[in-house]
């Protein structure tokens, strides 16, 4: 669960290294976001010559999290917050994903999930 505030690491190859959760979209109390939610953030940390500057505020998919996420045959849990960085058209703006992403996940996204090779 990932909570306005929270710092969070981007897993795709679109220049950002972390990024700080500033909103979760779709509802004005909403506290936490899980997996599969947009949120607003800002980029922290940026690799040099990025196209996207530091402070600058991106929309964010959330490919992981820490909390366990229940399956009915146990339940699936991450090491690590994880987001991939969209654009305003909600497109991908890396060109890879790195590391698991549940299956779950890909089934609603397939646009988005197509750069991916493990599905957990």
């Amino acid at each position: 669960m990932i909570l306005p505030r929270s710092v969070v690491k981007v897993i795709d190859n679109s220049g950002i290294k972390f990024i700080r959760c500033i909103k979760i979209t779709g509802s004005t109390n909403k506290r936490w976001a899980k997996y599969g939610e947009l949120i607003k953030a800002s980029a922290i940390v940026v690799y040099p010559r990025s196209k996207i500057k530091q402070g600058s505020v991106v929309n964010a998919l959330i490919i992981r999290c820490i909390k366990p996420f229940n399956r009915t045959l146990g339940y699936i849990k991450f090491n690590e917050n994880s987001v991939i960085i969209l654009s305003d058209k909600l497109e991908p703006i890396g060109t890879r994903i790195f590391g698991p992403v549940l299956r779950e996940l890909k089934v609603t996204n397939q646009n988005i999930f197509s750069l991916i090779n493990d599905v957990v």
